[in-house]
């Protein structure tokens, strides 16, 4: 909680005698933001990202810059701010995707959106799927804080086992295709 911390005032601190220092603390703005992404949802084949974002005052033009994985793609209009799809701008034609809000009052707000491993990705791979990083800038005025929310996810398309060696002197072979069935 930054509440109790005054910033952007100076005070000073006295350590008796003639020892007294004049301090002057900052946050680095009026906005602190973390980040968050979801299980893999197989259902519908998406991970649920969230950036909380903590005003400690009304903003104006709050900008954020995200960049998806290269396994990753945005799923079109999922983006919300607050549970709905209303109170922002969103430009993505590009990645990092851009997400500004014009108007955002003093407390806490989530802003979510859905992303899908490409199609040919899942596909090439048999265990940890690589590129499911994601990170976002998130600015106010001339202030910017980093966030990281990376995904992970593990595909088995094939599966192999054996019970050793029988009597016979033969290995017999257990082979799963997609033993998760998905």
């Amino acid at each position: 909680d930054r509440g109790n911390v005054k910033t952007d005032e100076k005070f000073e601190i006295d350590f008796g005698g003639t020892a007294k220092v004049t301090v002057k603390l900052t946050d680095g703005g009026k906005l602190a933001a973390n980040k968050s992404a979801s299980a893999y949802d197989k259902e519908t084949g998406t991970f649920t990202f969230t950036i909380t974002l903590d005003a400690d005052a009304d903003i104006s033009n709050a900008l954020i810059e995200d960049k998806l994985g290269d396994s990753l793609e945005l799923v079109a209009d999922s983006i919300e701010l607050d549970g709905v799809k209303t109170g922002f701008r969103a430009d993505t034609a590009a990645n990092p995707f851009k997400v500004t809000i014009p108007s955002l009052t003093k407390g806490e707000h989530k802003l979510t959106y859905k992303a899908k491993i490409k199609d040919d990705v899942i596909l090439n791979y048999n265990g940890e799927i690589p590129g499911l990083d994601n990170s976002a800038d998130v600015s106010v005025e001339d202030k910017t804080v980093h966030v990281k929310g990376d995904a992970s996810y593990s595909h088995t398309w094939l599966e192999k086992d054996n019970s050793g060696v029988g009597k016979d002197g033969k290995i017999t072979w257990i082979v799963k295709l997609n033993p998760e069935g998905d």
